[in-house]
């Protein structure tokens, strides 16, 4: 990120960059990655404040989870 002129660490990106792979992956059919991605995607919302982003992302991530009847172990 520094590289291409961008200040602070890119964190904040990976919950919706885990949305969009899982759902990515289940339109393919690849259901275990498209599981991994949601996983990783709950994992990373910490990195996310408490504002109408981070709920849009945590119901997009719920959608997917619902759609592959998932329910990701997360700790905590």
């Amino acid at each position: 990120m520094r590289q291409a002129g961008v200040a602070g660490s890119g964190q904040g990106f990976y919950p919706s960059l885990h949305l969009n792979l899982a759902e990515a992956y289940r339109k393919l059919g690849d259901l275990d990655r498209a599981r991994d991605h949601i996983e990783r995607g709950y994992t990373a919302m910490g990195a996310l404040g408490d504002d109408g982003y981070a709920q849009m992302i945590r119901d997009g991530l719920d959608r997917i989870a619902d759609q592959l009847s998932f329910r990701p172990a997360l700790d905590g």
